[in-house]
């Protein structure tokens, strides 16, 4: 089950920064603008804060769910990354 310190280590497995933290959130760098990220999880059901002040517009807050609400937001974020490495390939 994907309680706060298993997701934080499938999230850094994705390569993403994660802050320490002992509350029920993690707060994550995103390669994307944080807004962006925050509207790609959302298109599918899959609700993040953005961080909107200067110099942590990278950075996204995920509250911890339920085990299952942990994994659906695992699945749909590493879509979402996916699918931006896969479109930055084929611009490059």
């Amino acid at each position: 089950a994907l309680d706060r310190e298993s997701l934080r280590a499938e999230l850094e497995a994705l390569g993403l920064e994660v802050a320490p933290s002992l509350g029920n959130f993690l707060f994550f760098r995103s390669p994307l603008p944080s807004g962006a990220l925050a509207e790609r999880l959302l298109r599918q059901g899959v609700i993040v804060k953005p961080w909107k002040e200067i110099g942590y517009t990278d950075r996204v807050r995920v509250s911890i769910g339920l085990p299952e609400e942990n994994e659906r937001f695992l699945a749909v974020l590493s879509g979402v990354l996916e699918a931006v490495t896969v479109q930055e390939t084929v611009e490059a």
